[in-house]
């Protein structure tokens, strides 16, 4: 995904005092343009209403078409030099600014699905390379669990196509399976899901024969959830990439990023990580290999340490440091050895699920003697299968030794990590906005500030071992905006900051950020405050966020009406 310069979190608290609602996008048709093209984007309400502007984070034209309380149309169209990626859009009326969706612009024509398509007779003819979207279940179709759309398509002997969802990574809901089929019907090949790309099914086949084939899509075990069945299918003779290598690097420096292709053949990108000291991660344009999106990458402070895929033993680390590795065959363990003192408190952790990564690791910690010290598969939180452990070392402890593999055996080119490896011992995270909304549609993530009403904003805290108070505070405020600084009493699991706009407040969306601020064993430790956004199924609790946030875009809302 590509992050743009405004794709923070909209809060939005309602005020007590008489406040019309502000809008609410709850889907979009089409979830994906095509650069230098006008399409015609509708979105969904309620809450529209006359002069609402769509806002988006890249160079387009938009007029806007037609637009009623619950459904308005634009005709956008991106400007040639946007970069291909998934961007942030929202709307904005008098009453404020909606909440967050998501949209994919891309360089390939689009193919809108026409039912009835469900039959091989009634199959539906493309030409490739094209992206496809559709919706299961559309107008003229079966039930959702029982649509499946068909396209025909024609291709030579020896050719090489890639098939490949991009619904998820958009925020759609559906978990998607992809058959193809020979002209005579017979099943050619089938995929579900893609370790690395989430639920997410990609096809890479190479057709023998020349004529006439079908690629059949549909709900995975035809079963469905969510509220909308929308989808984005990708069709074409291009390369993409299965992983990167490193998942990230540190803040403002140079990085070597090898590329494993489809083929698995390498190449490498030089390119700089982000310099923003509150960026959490960086995207990696990917523009020679068109089946991929730009690459989720990390960002870090402490020393970056590669492995030393050659060694024979085990890989002494001086510590703090990331490692950057892979567990590049099945069954493979990465073992790691540090130099350690009786009674230190260390927390190791291994990020590869949010980057691309189709590692499951499992984290190991053992003294010389092999007695197991910690150990971890996911760790906690809503849908995070990477481990993270934290202990204190043992008195008669001077070395320790940390193991990964991952927890299914697997290995290979998709299987690299970054595992942090830093002081341990209290700490706490900072978070806002619901983490299991009770409904199926998208929480309203923007501050909107009505002129001189004060508006809340919850800010709650995940302890882990630190029970002491936190001071909060906003970054960046601008003239016209106020918001005195919180407390989270010791041992309180919440507390709110205030925001009141007046006259001066800028009349264009602005972003702020949050901090929480404590001293923790004698230290001082600062942490962002972060909003993980779940656009795809919001009430479901084991889907991934599609979007994780530490910026804040507010909306001056000029009266009350």
């Amino acid at each position: 995904m590509r992050v743009c310069p405004w794709s923070a979190v909209v809060l939005a608290i309602l005020p007590s005092l008489g406040w019309t609602a502000p809008p609410e996008i709850r889907s979009t048709v089409p979830a994906g343009l095509q650069r230098g093209v006008e399409t015609q984007l509708t979105l969904y309400g309620p809450g529209f209403g006359p002069g609402m502007e769509l806002v988006v984070p890249f160079a387009a034209a938009i007029k806007v078409t037609s637009v009623s309380s619950e459904v308005a149309t634009f005709a956008v169209k991106p400007a040639n030099h946007v970069p291909v990626g998934i961007f942030p859009i929202r709307v904005r009326t008098a009453d404020g600014v909606s909440n967050m969706l998501l949209l994919a612009v891309h360089d390939l024509p689009r193919v809108v699905e026409v039912e009835p398509n469900d039959r091989p007779y009634e199959a539906q003819r493309i030409a490739w390379p094209c992206m496809i979207t559709g919706a299961l279940g559309g107008r003229g179709a079966p039930h959702p669990s029982k649509d499946v759309d068909t396209y025909k398509f024609t291709v030579k002997a020896g050719q090489r196509l890639t098939f490949v969802s991009e619904t998820r990574r958009v925020g759609l809901a559906p978990d998607l399976a992809l058959r193809l089929r020979d002209p005579k019907g017979r099943e050619l090949a089938f995929c579900d899901d893609v370790p690395g790309l989430g639920v997410e099914p990609r096809l890479d086949y190479t057709f023998k024969e020349a004529g006439d084939y079908t690629v059949e899509v549909h709900f995975s075990h035809f079963s469905y959830s969510g509220r909308n069945h929308n989808y984005l299918l990708k069709i074409g003779a291009f390369n993409y990439a299965r992983s990167v290598f490193p998942l990230g690097g540190k803040r403002g420096e140079n990085v070597n990023v090898t590329v494993t292709d489809r083929d698995e053949k390498p190449s490498t990108l030089q390119t700089r990580v982000t310099a923003d000291p509150r960026a959490e991660q960086w995207l990696l344009p990917l523009d020679d290999f068109p089946g991929s999106l730009p690459w989720r990458m990390a960002v870090g402070d402490l020393p970056e340490v590669m492995e030393d895929a050659d060694r024979t033993g085990p890989q002494v680390i001086e510590w703090p440091a990331i490692v950057n590795g892979r567990i590049a065959k099945p069954d493979e363990m990465d073992r790691y050895r540090l130099r350690v003192k009786p009674g230190q408190q260390i927390r190791i952790s291994a990020d590869a699920f949010y980057h691309g990564s189709a590692l499951d690791g499992v984290l190991r910690v053992y003294d010389p003697a092999g007695k197991m010290l910690a150990a971890n598969d996911n760790r906690n939180g809503r849908m995070n299968p990477d481990p993270l452990v934290d202990f204190i070392v043992p008195d008669g402890v001077n070395e320790v030794s940390v193991n990964l593999e991952d927890g299914f055996g697997r290995g290979g080119a998709d299987y690299p990590y970054r595992m942090t490896i830093e002081p341990g011992g209290p700490d706490f995270e900072l978070f806002t906005g619901t983490e299991r909304p009770r409904t199926g549609w998208p929480e309203n993530d923007a501050v909107n500030l009505p002129l001189g009403e004060p508006v809340k904003l919850a800010v709650r805290v995940v302890r882990r071992g630190y029970q002491g108070a936190i001071l909060l505070k906003a970054l960046n405020v601008p003239s016209g905006v106020t918001i005195p600084p919180g407390i989270i009493p010791e041992g309180e699991a919440s507390a709110e900051l205030t925001f009141t706009a007046n006259a001066q407040a800028p009349a264009s969306l602005f972003e702020i950020g949050l901090v929480g601020v404590a001293q923790v064993d004698g230290k001082t430790v600062t942490r962002q405050v972060v909003r993980h956004i779940h656009i795809a199924e919001p009430s479901m609790t084991n889907m991934r966020w599609d979007w994780r946030l530490t910026r804040f875009i507010c909306a001056k809302v000029e009266g009350v009406r």
